[in-house]
């Protein structure tokens, strides 16, 4: 439940990622992040493709890897939203899919 203005914070820990290698022969794990806010009865409210990229260098192939992000509610009106965030491996076809689902009130 959050109040209408608030930041919500998603940390999130992606398993089953390929890796990439950069210039130097190094280790770089990345994804793509779709967003999907959405009402009760899938009523998209806002949609945005590839709306956060993370990339990360390792010397090794690390399988430990996390992220947070911010989600702006800016003023959304009182109510019920599910966000769908898609996450797109950069060095596979593989995606993950995360839905949660939350409130505002006033």
């Amino acid at each position: 439940m959050f109040n209408s203005g608030e930041t919500a914070i998603v940390y999130m820990e992606p398993v089953g990622f390929a890796y990439g290698r950069n210039a130097i022969g190094g280790v770089v794990i990345g994804f793509d992040v779709d967003v999907l806010l959405s009402r009760p009865g899938g009523r998209k409210v806002i949609e945005a493709k590839n709306a956060l990229s993370v990339v990360r260098s390792s010397r090794h192939e690390n399988r430990e890897i996390f992220f947070d992000f911010e989600i702006d509610l800016g003023n959304l009106p009182s109510g019920e939203y599910s966000v769908k965030l898609t996450l797109n491996d950069r060095h596979s076809d593989e995606t993950a899919e995360v839905l949660l689902d939350f409130s505002i009130v006033e």
